[in-house]
């Protein structure tokens, strides 16, 4: 797989930044791929671990833990 770190690091870094203004605990792994953020205050991600189809998982501002929602396959058709 591709990586772009610089694109990804910033990515990354806004994340971090909502999880400890949250307190919650950083719960993202070095295979996380977060592909979508609004506002920043919630983002979408999902375990880039070669599973051609992962569970797609969301977080938002004050959840603590992120939500498992579908998986990728389904979220980009009906999202």
């Amino acid at each position: 797989m591709k990586r772009y770190p610089h694109t990804i690091g910033y990515i990354g870094d806004k994340n971090h930044g909502l999880l400890e203004e949250d307190n919650a605990k950083n719960f993202l792994a070095n295979n996380d791929f977060v592909f979508m953020m609004h506002q920043g205050y919630m983002f979408w991600h999902f375990k880039a671990d070669g599973n051609e189809n992962p569970d797609v998982y969301f977080y938002q501002e004050q959840s603590l833990i992120p939500d498992k929602k579908t998986d990728l396959k389904s979220f980009l058709e009906n999202y």
